[in-house]
């Protein structure tokens, strides 16, 4: 019984895993096209403040 729970458990990982990496390969490099990207998550030297001004975002 135990056994089983750990297979499902690391197929399930396992999906979301894979569905992660395919995301980042397919579905972002089509939004980069289509959008602008002002700022990426790790903040400091990444974030292009002329475009967030421009675009009336802001950054925290």
């Amino acid at each position: 019984m135990f056994i089983k729970i750990v297979k499902t458990f690391l197929i399930a990982l396992s999906c979301i895993i894979i569905l992660g990496v395919v995301n980042a390969y397919v579905f972002v490099p089509d939004l980069q096209r289509h959008g602008e990207i002002v700022a990426y998550r790790g903040g400091g030297s990444a974030v292009n403040y002329e475009k967030l001004k421009k675009t009336g975002c802001t950054a925290l």
